[in-house]
């Protein structure tokens, strides 16, 4: 997300600096043919002038025009749901998901019942949804609000095609979360690659140990038809349990048997 925000600034600094380039050259242009017509009174420099004139005129136009719709645009937040288009403004959204890290309930269903696509908006600085969130703070009863009561489409997590629950949920890992999620069916191999897997192995390992709460994720896994046997960067979820690094951990043994046994 951080080299997404930096190409983004880098593509606009460099159109902003052709456009002054660009300004600055028919700025110069202009200057020129204007003492050119003013010495010489035929009139093929003042049509040259005018020309110019337009070419600067039209320089100075769009990018003000440009930042004024970015600017206006900026302010809203265009979502799909229901087969329905709707357009919330950013504060409305920022409110709503105040509400969701505090997981008001009482709050939340008055915005969800004026505004029920606020469910698939995204706050500043973040491209999770309001599912998602609940599932990095950790709040069990806020990610089953928005299953259970409100319906959400617990594959959908974020605005960004390349997250899938799988990232959510070994972002920040809790064994509860997450058994949770795989008994609504999630998607256990959507967008998950070679990061995802080894987050995975590292969120089993973070304490040092492996419990049996790990291991019963681990089966679970691979029960709701969790891939074992594809390759990122060349290497599978065996590869990476496997890895010496992991060998001083506690009963990782165990979670080596579960997986490299299937």
């Amino acid at each position: 997300m951080g080299f997404l925000g930096i190409l983004i600034v880098n593509a606009i600094l460099t159109i902003l600096l052709v456009i002054a380039g660009l300004f600055l050259l028919f700025l110069i242009l202009f200057i020129v043919f204007s003492i050119l017509s003013a010495k010489d009174k035929e009139s093929k420099w003042k049509k040259v002038a005018k020309i110019v004139s337009g070419i600067l005129t039209m320089i100075l136009f769009v990018p003000i025009l440009g930042s004024i719709l970015l600017i206006n645009s900026s302010r809203y937040q265009i979502v799909k749901y229901n087969d329905k288009t709707y357009r919330y403004k950013n504060e409305l959204i920022e409110d709503f998901h105040k509400s969701v890290d505090s997981c008001d309930i009482t709050q939340l269903n008055k915005y969800l019942e004026k505004y029920p696509a606020l469910v698939y908006t995204y706050p500043k600085f973040s491209n999770y949804y309001a599912l998602g969130h609940s599932i990095n703070n950790k709040d069990l009863n806020c990610v089953k609000y928005f299953v259970e009561e409100r319906k959400v489409d617990v594959n959908r997590v974020s605005n960004t095609d390349t997250v899938g629950p799988m990232d959510a949920l070994v972002e920040e890992y809790d064994p509860t979360i997450m058994n949770y999620l795989l008994d609504q069916n999630i998607d256990v191999n959507k967008e998950v690659d070679y990061y995802t897997m080894t987050d995975l192995i590292n969120s089993f390992t973070s304490d040092d140990y492996i419990d049996l709460d790990d291991i019963n994720v681990m089966t679970k896994l691979i029960e709701k038809g969790f891939d074992l046997n594809v390759k990122y960067n060349n290497k599978t979820i065996k590869d990476i349990v496997n890895d010496s690094q992991y060998d001083d951990i506690i009963n990782i043994e165990s979670l080596r048997s579960v997986i490299n046994s299937h």
